[in-house]
């Protein structure tokens, strides 16, 4: 027996491993690697011929400043471990961040990913130690991360958001302390031209106290190119480490493999006894021209986002593109929220392409995105060129479906959604990522017809990728029943063959491990089935769930303690699962507890309701109050005044300083008068002095008993306020000519920072120049994607003004954001009703009414059924089966309601009636029948007032700003107030007043009411 035969490699294997794990783990002096001898072969290649995206920003912990503004926390130490295996990689990143405030905070972490990249793992730092994240449904994930953070313990959710951003909200991150959060991803490498490219971004700010990094390759008999590193070879693997203090990182690390020795395909067993198979190719093809054309429209996107493009890419691309024709006639759409400019120019020389270039570099980037806002008989040319990052945030968010019009994609952004990308790509065009693409092959793809991959032949199972067009790095996955030992892939265009590509079993490299590979495939057919995701919600789920995938439906989460887990049924890390389903076993089944809880919330809200009739039932007799000196006139605000009249026209304004006369019927005699305080509030009519004078006269309110038959003349006085900051006083300065770019110098400091756009809308506003203040406005949806509370204040900006379709469309992806917050259907209940959709607000309150919801939102069911009754009587919409019980119309003279647009806040709404006697959550309810709704202390509102019939005298309307359990650097929050006279009747009056609030235990003055 020839022992050195056998020892030989043994021992090798054993010093190779000793070795890896010395250099891995040892804390002493990094150690010195022999050089690679084909290190130095390809010393002259550069990152720009690679084409390798390098615009990927690292992960970071974002907190908000008392400015509102996101900023990242410092990071005190960074430990990374690549692995990479051919063409995959997988990254582990271990980040510590370090809170240097002296209170708790909430975070947001952040990580954007290429399109190739995958989260694999998330693990959050509990009591201590590292906790892995489980795999959740979203809307789950949600509920029970809300939960946990008000009970100010460890939760933590890792969230897909727009494109392929990951967020993860974090809590707590101690003060004065430190948080740690690892996450795992794996990726496709990029290959082209025999290589085979790893970047890993390290722009990180500040400086870094540890620092540590690992990398190991598989040998597969390639070369290691790595400018920033040196490798040796142990144990079948190139590895290297670096182990640092003290530093700043700005490079990232670029790591190419030149000439792989190994099959473009690879295949692996799975447990279920299939197979999935992956395959790497590069199929030749014969170059045909296109069809030639005659006109070509280039719609560019101009919106805050395109900040992060990298419009000299795009440009050199349409130079090239534009070259190639002798003669092309151009049309020109520059849109951002709204369609801003079309025009046309006919292209015949390299000058007419240089001043046509020019004039896109004099668009301005400002406003949300509406890819939507084209309507498709705009678009006039034979082909469509759409330059944008795909991330449509407002309005009709997809773009139109256009007939016999090739349309492409280009895009240079970092960020982008590549689902809208593909979706949008149609006809025969595509979508063409700039970082992924040089200029060459972009250009091929858009002068040549594209090979497109059609399919296997002769397996079972499915492919993904079908229908895609196979560029130079084209890869398509399987998940295959059975291993056939030849097969074709076939590759055409028009649904034609014109290629095959024969692939034989034996020549297939096959890899023990199926995770990876699982992975990849079930993202790739997660991507098929996200083009129609409503339709194939639960597949997505299925798949997302069993791959531990993130996904639209699906989210990673960490929570606290096995309690927790328990109570919503979330399947815990591997190391509590035994005791979790010992004491699941235990408990009372989902289903008993759900019919029990459906049964005593319907037993609640009608108990609540027949307790809201009996108020409304009962005649108050409170005592005369003596006339008293009037009080002391507040400082007064704009507030936009709307008519309960159907008849009312949308849209249209009532000019400034303008009398306006409306008949009604008023219930109470006399006189009043509303005025508002001016501190941090809100304006929308912008004149100096306004007076609008109502001329009451006696009109039958159907169906309600009107108890007072004489005239009531009401006068609103209203005045500006102005927040006196520093940009407001710049822009008024600035001569009228001027002031949009004024507004875009000033934007470059205070980009950030949502009460900015606010401001400055409303200015603009003030001085009539709507369209451009609804397309600043519209830069709030830019700031951070997937933020509730910055949509739900643009909503309600847009509702004020008038723009009921923009509020709708953002109100409706709130709803889809937080579907466990009943405020989410109420506010676009409402939304609906102004734009009149009456139906569909009747359905959404129905919603909130039936539905059991947290403790924190509470009574917000009779608060609903009241607008619901409203909205019945008014439109007279049936009812269907909700309960005969829950009808009761309850018209009164007032009714103010308050609600918010931060979540943990406590404010109370507060009314002092003549007699100096106050309506608040500790007395609910008044000698003169003021009755106010339960106490809202921890969710977004609403608290609601009503009187069925007011005293004479002077009403006063305050909020008190009682705190804030939110832990964030930033203490502002907005309240919108409905101030509402002869509500339910058709004399119905609306005011609106939205106010910033800043100080906690702030009391706050908002409106005076007085009838004489």
């Amino acid at each position: 027996m020839n022992l050195k035969k056998y020892l030989a490699p043994g021992l090798a294997l054993v010093f190779g491993l000793s070795f890896l794990f010395y250099g891995l783990f040892s804390k002493e002096a990094p150690i010195t690697p022999k050089k690679h001898k084909h290190a130095a072969k390809h010393a002259n290649w550069t990152v720009e011929k690679l084409n390798l995206n390098t615009s990927l920003s690292s992960p970071a912990l974002m907190v908000k400043n008392k400015q509102e503004i996101s900023m990242p926390l410092n990071t005190r130490s960074l430990h990374i471990k690549t692995a990479i295996h051919g063409s995959f990689a997988e990254t582990r990143l271990e980040i510590e961040f370090e809170n240097e405030n002296d209170r708790i905070l909430e975070g947001e972490f952040y990580f954007p990913l290429g399109e190739k990249q995958l989260i694999s793992n998330f693990q959050l730092e509990v009591n201590g130690k590292m906790r892995e994240g489980v795999i959740v449904d979203k809307d789950l994930g949600r509920v029970a991360f809300e939960s946990t953070v008000r009970r100010k313990v460890d939760p933590g959710l890792l969230e897909l958001s727009k494109g392929n951003t990951f967020k993860a909200r974090v809590y707590p991150i101690p003060a004065k302390g430190t948080k740690k959060i690892s996450i795992t991803y794996v990726e496709e490498l990029t290959t082209k031209d025999g290589m085979n490219a790893y970047f890993l971004p390290l722009n990180y700010s500040g400086e870094i106290e540890n620092y540590s990094c690992s990398i190991s390759v598989d040998d597969l008999g390639q070369e290691i190119l790595d400018k920033r590193n040196t490798y040796s070879l142990v144990g079948g693997q190139f590895v290297t480490r670096s182990d640092l203090k003290k530093v700043k990182l700005k490079k990232g690390i670029q790591l190419i493999q030149q000439d792989l020795d190994e099959s473009e395909s690879t295949i692996a067993p799975t447990e279920d006894g299939n197979y999935i198979f992956q395959t790497s190719l590069q199929p030749k093809q014969e170059k045909h021209l296109k069809s030639k054309l005659r006109s070509v429209s280039v719609l560019l996107d101009v919106s805050a986002s395109s900040e992060k493009r990298n419009f000299e890419k795009e440009k050199a691309l349409i130079r090239k593109y534009l070259a190639s024709f002798k003669k092309v006639d151009v049309q020109l759409i520059v849109f951002s929220n709204a369609v801003h400019e079309t025009s046309w120019r006919t292209i015949l020389s390299e000058s007419d392409i240089t001043r046509f270039l020019e004039e896109l570099d004099y668009q301005k980037l400002d406003g949300g995105t509406q890819l939507g806002c084209i309507a498709a008989d705009q678009i006039l040319g034979e082909e469509v060129l759409l330059l944008s990052d795909c991330l449509s945030n407002l309005g009709k968010e997809s773009f139109p479906k256009l007939k016999n019009k090739r349309v492409y994609v280009i895009s240079s952004s970092s960020e982008f959604d590549s689902r809208s990308a593909q979706l949008t790509a149609q006809n025969g065009g595509e979508f063409i990522n700039l970082n992924e693409n040089g200029l060459a092959e972009s250009l091929n793809k858009l002068k040549y017809e594209q090979l497109q991959f059609l399919g296997i032949q002769g397996i079972e199972g499915k492919t993904t990728g079908i229908g895609s067009f196979a560029d130079s790095d084209f890869r398509t996955y399987s998940k295959l029943k059975s291993l056939p030992k030849e097969f074709t892939l076939l590759f055409g265009s028009g649904g034609k063959v014109t290629k095959k590509i024969n692939l034989k079993r034996d020549a297939l490299r096959k890899v023990k491990s199926t995770e990876m590979l699982s992975k990849f495939w079930s993202n790739n057919y997660l991507k098929e089935l996200d083009l129609e995701n409503e339709k194939n919600k639960p597949e997505m789920i299925r798949l997302a769930k069993q791959n531990k995938l993130i996904s639209r439906y699906t989210s990673l989460i960490v929570l606290d303690a096995l309690e927790d887990y328990l109570q919503y049924r979330i399947v815990p890390p591997v190391e509590m699962r035994k005791e979790y389903y010992k004491r699941l076993k235990a408990q009372e089944t989902p289903e008993i507890d759900s019919k029990k809880e459906t049964k005593e919330h319907r037993e609640m809200v009608q108990t609540r309701f027949e307790e809201l009739i009996e108020w409304w039932r009962t005649d108050f007799e409170p005592k005369p109050v003596e006339k008293e000196e009037k009080l002391k006139t507040m400082e007064t605000m704009d507030v936009v005044t709307s008519s309960g009249n159907a008849n009312t026209s949308q849209g249209q304004d009532a000019a400034v300083g303008e009398t306006v006369v409306l008949s009604d019927r008023a219930v109470s005699s006399g006189t009043y008068s509303l005025s508002a305080t001016s501190n941090g509030a809100t304006s929308y009519s912008w004149s100096e002095t306004s007076n609008l004078t109502f001329q009451v006269t006696d009109v039958n309110a159907s169906g309600f008993k009107v108890s007072d038959k004489n005239e009531l003349e009401a006068k609103i006085e209203l005045s500006n306020w102005d927040p006196e900051t520093p940009y407001l006083n710049k822009l008024k300065a600035s001569n009228q000519s001027g002031l949009y770019t004024t507004y875009l110098s000033l934007k470059k400091k205070y980009q950030n920072q949502p009460s900015f756009y606010v401001d400055v809308s409303d200015y603009f506003l003030k001085l009539g120049k709507k369209k451009e203040a609804i397309r600043i406005l519209s830069n709030i949806s830019e700031l951070e994607m997937e933020n509730p509370q910055m949509l739900r204040i643009l909503a309600h900006r847009y509702e004020q003004m008038r723009e009921y379709e923009l509020a709708v469309s953002v109100f409706e992806r709130v709803k889809k954001m937080r579907p466990e917050e009943p405020q989410s259907y109420r506010d676009l209940a409402l939304a609906y009703e102004l734009n009149r959709n009456y139906s569909k607000a009747f359905s959404e309150l129905k919603y909130v009414i039936t539905h059991s919801w947290d403790d924190r939102f509470r009574d917000i069911e009779n608060i609903c059924l009241v607008e619901l009754n409203h909205l019945v009587s008014k439109h007279k919409l049936a009812t269907g089966k909700l309960s005969k019980k829950l009808i009761w119309q309850l018209p009164v003279d007032v009714r103010v309601v308050i609600d918010w647009d931060s979540d943990n806040c406590d404010i109370d709404l507060w009314v002092t009636d003549p007699s100096g006697e106050k309506c608040d959550y500790s007395h609910q309810l008044t000698e003169a029948g003021g009755r106010i709704s339960l106490d809202c202390t921890g969710g977004y509102g609403p608290e609601e007032f009503m009187i069925k019939k007011a005293m004479k005298g002077t009403y006063q309307i305050q909020a008190n700003y009682y705190g804030s359990s939110a832990q964030t650097l930033s203490g502002l929050t907005t309240i919108h107030v409905k101030l509402i006279t002869n509500y339910g009747r058709k004399n119905e009056k609306t005011q609106s007043i939205t106010r910033r609030l800043e100080e906690q235990s702030e009391i706050i003055d908002l409106a005076e009411f007085e009838f004489e």
